[in-house]
């Protein structure tokens, strides 16, 4: 019935045998709309709450057992709840369970390098190097990330792009990021103030082909015109590719060029 749903509890011993659960209780003689407006609340597997606590018939202490006694042993109950837990993982694969992913919180497992093997999984690997090498190489990313002030919201939602942008800045008047980012599914071009004229330098785009994106980019620097946006003076455009962001590096212009665009200064949105 429209508006109503059950709540159905799952004992821990029953959990065990999942596939049986699946067959005949959550899913049972139902079909269609039947199967939904159901909440189940599950217990642990049957005997993880006894490694992890104390076995409540024998009285044998789990980990916080032997925890709270001060007891070395509780390593070694950390290690049999371990493999109980990975046992328990594949029992379930005959049912549909990926068992490589649900084993993915045990640090013992082997880095699966073969992954590399997949061109998506080459790609972020790259863009994480890159953003390790452009934090280190940028000072406007570490030198005083301590201080408010060092960093600007521009724009801190446009509800009605899904796009932000905000400002880091260094040490140095010259220092200074601008991130742009675009939370929507559909592409931009995303006009956002700029905290001092000049020219921007994209030097990341999570778009960029190298990382498994489509090659939406800005790969010519931009310079900033007298346009009021944002209530900033100045003003650039950035292309972005749908769930994107670019990171582009400020260089500053000699004055009689910043005085050349403020003659025809205009309006934009604020």
């Amino acid at each position: 019935m429209s508006g109503f749903h059950t709540v159905e509890k799952i004992g821990g011993t029953s959990m065990t045998r999942f596939a049986d659960v699946m067959k005949n209780v959550i899913i049972g003689n139902r079909s269609g709309e039947e199967l939904y407006n159901r909440i189940f609340v599950v217990s642990a597997y049957g005997g993880i709450t006894n490694l992890l606590l104390e076995n409540k018939k024998t009285g044998e202490p789990g980990i916080y057992g032997f925890f709270a006694k001060d007891s070395a042993e509780w390593r070694a109950a950390l290690e049999k709840t371990r493999e109980e837990m990975l046992r328990l993982n594949r029992t379930f694969e005959g049912v549909g369970l990926d068992v490589a992913e649900a084993d993915e919180w045990n640090e013992r497992r082997p880095v699966e390098w073969n992954l590399m093997a997949f061109e998506e999984n080459e790609g972020i690997s790259r863009l994480i190097c890159d953003l390790n090498r452009i934090y280190r190489e940028q000072p406007e990313l570490y030198a005083v990330d301590d201080a408010p002030e060092k960093f600007e919201w521009i724009n801190s939602i446009a509800a009605d792009t899904c796009c932000l942008s905000y400002a880091r800045k260094g040490l140095k008047e010259d220092e200074m990021l601008l991130v742009v980012a675009n939370f929507s599914g559909v592409a931009r071009e995303v006009a956002t103030g700029v905290p001092a004229a000049g020219k921007y330098k994209e030097i990341l785009n999570t778009d960029d082909v190298k990382y498994g994106g489509s090659g939406v980019v800005n790969s010519r620097a931009k310079r900033s015109r007298a346009v009021e946006c944002d209530e900033r003076d100045n003003s650039l455009v950035v292309r972005l590719a749908p769930l994107s962001l670019s990171i582009l590096k400020f260089f500053p212009v000699a004055l009689e060029d910043t005085a050349k665009q403020a003659g025809g200064r205009t309006r934009k949105r604020g």
